[in-house]
Protein backbone atom coordinates (compact mmCIF):
# COMPACT_ATOMS: atom_id res chain seq x y z
CA UNK A 1 0.00 0.00 0.00
CA UNK A 2 2.65 2.57 1.16
CA UNK A 3 5.10 1.37 -1.73
CA UNK A 4 4.11 3.46 -4.02
CA UNK A 5 4.51 6.67 -2.44
CA UNK A 6 7.68 5.80 -0.78
CA UNK A 7 9.59 5.34 -3.82
CA UNK A 8 7.92 8.56 -5.66
CA UNK A 9 9.72 10.31 -2.32
CA UNK A 10 12.85 8.57 -2.59
CA UNK A 11 14.22 10.74 -5.47
CA UNK A 12 12.86 14.07 -4.48
CA UNK A 13 14.19 13.03 -0.55
CA UNK A 14 17.58 12.23 -2.23
CA UNK A 15 17.88 14.97 -4.63
CA UNK A 16 17.92 17.48 -0.84
CA UNK A 17 19.99 15.44 0.59
CA UNK A 18 22.55 15.51 -2.13
CA UNK A 19 22.45 19.20 -2.14
CA UNK A 20 22.55 19.93 1.77
CA UNK A 21 24.95 17.61 2.14
CA UNK A 22 27.53 19.25 -0.55
CA UNK A 23 26.63 22.92 0.89
CA UNK A 24 27.69 21.56 4.20
CA UNK A 25 30.89 19.49 3.32
CA UNK A 26 32.17 21.07 0.28
CA UNK A 27 32.97 19.47 -2.65
CA UNK A 28 35.91 17.79 -1.56
CA UNK A 29 34.55 16.59 1.52
CA UNK A 30 31.14 15.47 -0.15
CA UNK A 31 33.71 13.43 -2.31
CA UNK A 32 35.02 11.81 0.62
CA UNK A 33 31.76 11.21 2.22
CA UNK A 34 30.85 9.32 -1.49
CA UNK A 35 33.61 7.24 -1.33
CA UNK A 36 32.79 5.86 2.12
CA UNK A 37 29.22 5.32 1.15
CA UNK A 38 30.27 3.23 -1.51
CA UNK A 39 32.86 1.09 1.13
CA UNK A 40 30.35 0.35 3.25
CA UNK A 41 27.61 -0.81 1.04
CA UNK A 42 30.69 -2.96 -0.83
CA UNK A 43 31.24 -4.43 2.49
CA UNK A 44 28.01 -4.46 3.55
CA UNK A 45 26.65 -6.65 0.23
CA UNK A 46 29.83 -8.95 0.02
CA UNK A 47 28.72 -9.83 3.37
CA UNK A 48 25.07 -10.81 2.36
CA UNK A 49 26.44 -12.23 -1.46
CA UNK A 50 28.94 -14.65 0.32
CA UNK A 51 26.17 -16.07 2.47
CA UNK A 52 23.32 -16.37 -0.38
CA UNK A 53 23.88 -20.25 -1.59
CA UNK A 54 24.43 -21.02 1.80
CA UNK A 55 21.09 -19.96 3.32
CA UNK A 56 18.73 -20.78 0.23
CA UNK A 57 20.46 -24.52 0.31
CA UNK A 58 19.84 -24.54 3.99
CA UNK A 59 16.52 -23.17 4.23
CA UNK A 60 15.56 -25.35 1.27
CA UNK A 61 16.81 -29.20 2.93
CA UNK A 62 15.47 -28.29 6.18
CA UNK A 63 12.67 -29.77 7.64
CA UNK A 64 11.95 -27.12 9.98
CA UNK A 65 12.95 -24.14 8.61
CA UNK A 66 12.59 -21.68 11.23
CA UNK A 67 15.59 -22.28 13.71
CA UNK A 68 17.70 -22.50 10.64
CA UNK A 69 16.28 -19.04 9.65
CA UNK A 70 16.63 -17.67 13.15
CA UNK A 71 20.02 -18.04 13.15
CA UNK A 72 21.04 -17.22 9.75
CA UNK A 73 19.38 -13.85 10.59
CA UNK A 74 21.43 -14.19 13.83
CA UNK A 75 24.52 -14.38 11.69
CA UNK A 76 23.53 -11.29 9.37
CA UNK A 77 22.86 -9.31 12.38
CA UNK A 78 26.27 -10.06 14.34
CA UNK A 79 28.12 -10.06 10.81
CA UNK A 80 26.74 -6.92 9.93
CA UNK A 81 26.53 -4.84 13.30
CA UNK A 82 30.85 -5.98 13.30
CA UNK A 83 31.41 -4.40 9.49
CA UNK A 84 29.33 -0.87 10.83
CA UNK A 85 31.54 -0.75 13.64
CA UNK A 86 34.63 -1.64 11.58
CA UNK A 87 33.49 1.41 9.41
CA UNK A 88 32.70 3.61 12.27
CA UNK A 89 35.95 2.47 13.89
CA UNK A 90 38.05 3.17 10.38
CA UNK A 91 36.40 5.69 8.67
CA UNK A 92 39.04 8.53 9.93
CA UNK A 93 41.71 6.45 8.58
CA UNK A 94 39.97 5.55 5.15
CA UNK A 95 39.57 9.13 5.00
CA UNK A 96 42.68 10.66 5.77
CA UNK A 97 43.87 7.98 3.20
CA UNK A 98 41.54 9.24 0.83
CA UNK A 99 42.91 12.88 1.21
CA UNK A 100 46.22 11.90 -0.44
CA UNK A 101 44.68 10.43 -3.42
Amino acid sequence: MWVTPKKGLALPSGFLIIVFLTKKLGPAGYGLYTLEVVLVIWIESSIGALSTRTTIKLVSEAEDWKPIGASLTLMHSVTGGFSRLQERCCGAFWSRGLCIL
